[in-house]
């Protein structure tokens, strides 16, 4: 199996520094991380119905101001 680490989670509209989130501003659980969890759906433990909004490379750098 080959892992695409953070990939998923990077390029997600909700991510935030620190391996952070809207939907877990604590901690990304690591099976999400690492996308063996697909977060299409609400998790259970996560804050609120945020789910995975995928964005660019592009608009990526721009949210971190590049």
């Amino acid at each position: 199996m080959s892992f695409k680490l953070y990939t998923d989670c990077v390029l997600c509209a909700h991510y935030e520094k620190g391996s952070k989130c809207k939907a877990f501003p604590e901690r990304i659980p690591t099976l999400v991380k690492i996308g063996v969890v697909k977060h299409e759906k609400v998790i259970e433990g996560q804050v609120g119905d945020f789910v995975r909004i995928p964005i660019t490379r592009e608009e990526y750098r721009k949210k971190l101001g590049f």
